[in-house]
């Protein structure tokens, strides 16, 4: 079963564009290690070692706008696929918990599951 979420990281403050480079490289580092890692995955999604068969996630990082100074979000789609029946969850606590404990600054985390259904293609 494959079951996809989008998955928001937004900074609660503006940033420079000076700054742009090192925030949004330490956002990517976020993405990276939060859903890079079979132990944390396992974690944020409650499922025993073997179940999740794979994890995809691609992310889109950019300023909310062109000012001198706004927010940047990082938008991603995550991939999970499963070899069990029923959507794999995602735990937003545990999620904006190590997403929050892995940034220097302050942000804020938001998650919605994709709601349509994805058939594997026939060969």
């Amino acid at each position: 079963m494959r079951t996809s979420y989008w998955v928001t990281i937004t900074t609660d403050a503006n940033v420079p564009v000076a700054d742009y480079a090192t925030t949004a490289g330490a956002l990517l580092k976020c993405f990276h290690d939060t859903f890079g890692a079979a132990p944390t995955l396992r974690t944020l999604t409650g499922t025993q070692p073997g179940t999740l068969t794979a994890c995809h996630t691609e992310c889109h990082i950019a300023q909310v706008d062109a000012l001198p100074a706004s927010p940047i979000v990082a938008r991603g789609l995550v991939d999970f696929t499963s070899d069990r029946k029923g959507d794999v969850k995602l735990d937003k606590n545990r999620l904006t918990t190590m997403v929050r404990n892995s940034l220097p600054f302050a942000v804020k985390v938001q998650k919605q599951i994709v709601k349509e259904k994805f058939e594997e293609e026939a060969a």
